[in-house]
């Protein structure tokens, strides 16, 4: 069964904010660069889930085939680039690894 596009909003919403809180309990002080790091992954996930709305609320976009592949193609690396951050995020001294929905 395919996922709407509000369910992914609403499962990637509680999971940014879900990881944000544990990140910010776990550390409340971190290193600029990190922190710099884990704002990058909140803009990148609400960017995603716009995104990820826009395509899914939109199935009748055909107007040019080629461009819906190419939004298809940039969710896919997006979502790999949450991956890759949140790993970088991991790595961080007393932080729990973030989630990014499947």
């Amino acid at each position: 069964m395919r996922t709407t596009a509000l369910t992914w909003k609403r499962r990637l919403d509680a999971a940014i904010l879900a990881w944000n809180e544990k990140v910010a309990i776990a550390m409340p002080t971190r290193p600029a660069y990190q922190q710099r790091v884990i704002d990058e992954k909140a803009e990148l996930d609400a960017r995603l889930t716009e995104l990820l709305v826009f395509i899914e609320g939109n199935k009748g976009f055909v107007a040019c085939l080629v461009d819906r592949t190419r939004m298809i193609q940039q969710e896919r690396i997006m979502l790999k680039y949450s991956e890759i951050l949140g790993a970088r995020i991991a790595s961080f001294p007393g932080a729990d690894a973030p989630t990014t929905p499947t």
